[in-house]
């Protein structure tokens, strides 16, 4: 959910908020000029008249709108709707990976067979910081560790969210050179988070060429991750129905052309009669999950 420039101008005159558009229209501008505050403006005008030509939609019966089949013979823990999120692998988008990591994943670090795996004082010294895919696996097992689901490990002996790493590139190598850099990998990846907790996040590693491996191997990826997401804590686990019809509400406006939704109108939406979110505390802690 995002609290937008237009969410502000509408709360001007709350003293609150009006501290929070003050520190909105000077961040990273300590001098702004006319030019950039017209510009600033028009971007503001338009912003509002492109999300206002889509106004909110209301289905009176939103639970006949989401729920179309019936799942009473419907195996239950066997199914569960999954996304799939493709993160940008470049520096300059890290920043922006935090808003959306979950403890409610299982994680893909696709990395080049071809690129080394290296601590920090292990490094090049003329080496710039993640100038090779190898290098970015430390970070992304820092930042999936962050998000850990609990203090302990689960019974499995692992962390929670678990990491699948693979490995790109293996039609590049005969035989005897692939099992050679397969070791040489495996042994730099204990060098780098044998000793450390985060290490517990990794289930599996796998080895795959697009352009050789036949679909029998992708296959094996994909029963890790069906396998993998059936032993996580909250596999199965119920939520209040409710939780789910906002969230099909908020898909259903975003297909109708709302680009973003303020927490005014996310206040309206969760006051669906068949939703009924009164209490603003419940409706944010509905937000943090979902995204």
């Amino acid at each position: 959910m995002d609290i937008t420039a237009d969410d502000l101008a509408d709360n001007r005159d709350d003293p609150n908020m009006q501290v929070d558009q003050i520190n909105y229209s000077t961040v990273n501008h300590p001098d702004n000029t006319a030019s950039y505050k017209k510009d600033r403006k028009n971007d503001m005008k338009v912003n509002m008249v492109n999300n206002q030509s889509s106004l909110l939609v209301l289905p009176e019966d939103l639970m006949a709108k989401v729920f179309t089949k019936s799942t009473a013979k419907t195996p239950r823990n066997l199914f569960a709707l999954c996304e799939l999120w493709d993160f940008a692998g470049q520096k300059e988008f890290y920043a922006t990976h935090q808003a959306f990591l979950t403890s409610s994943a299982v994680y893909l670090v696709v990395a080049d067979m071809k690129d080394d795996i290296l601590r920090e004082e292990d490094k090049p010294k003329c080496s710039a910081d993640f100038q090779h895919i190898g290098e970015y696996i430390d970070f992304w097992f820092d930042s999936i560790h962050c998000h850990r689901a609990a203090d302990e490990r689960a019974s499995y002996a692992h962390w929670e969210p678990p990491i699948l790493l693979v490995f790109t590139g293996k039609d590049r190598y005969n035989k005897a050179d692939f099992k050679k850099r397969k070791k040489e990998l495996h042994d730099q990846i204990d060098k780098v988070l044998g000793y450390q907790s985060k290490y517990h996040h990794l289930h599996d590693e796998f080895y795959l060429s697009n352009k050789e491996d036949t679909d029998k191997e992708f296959e094996k990826l994909r029963f890790a991750i069906f396998e993998t997401t059936g032993k996580m804590k909250n596999w199965g686990e119920a939520f209040p129905l409710k939780w789910i019809l906002l969230e099909h509400l908020i898909e259903i406006n975003k297909n109708h052309g709302k680009h973003f939704i303020n927490f005014t109108e996310m206040i309206k939406l969760a006051k669906h009669p068949d939703i009924n979110i009164i209490d603003e505390d419940e409706l944010l802690f509905v937000s943090s999950i979902s995204a």
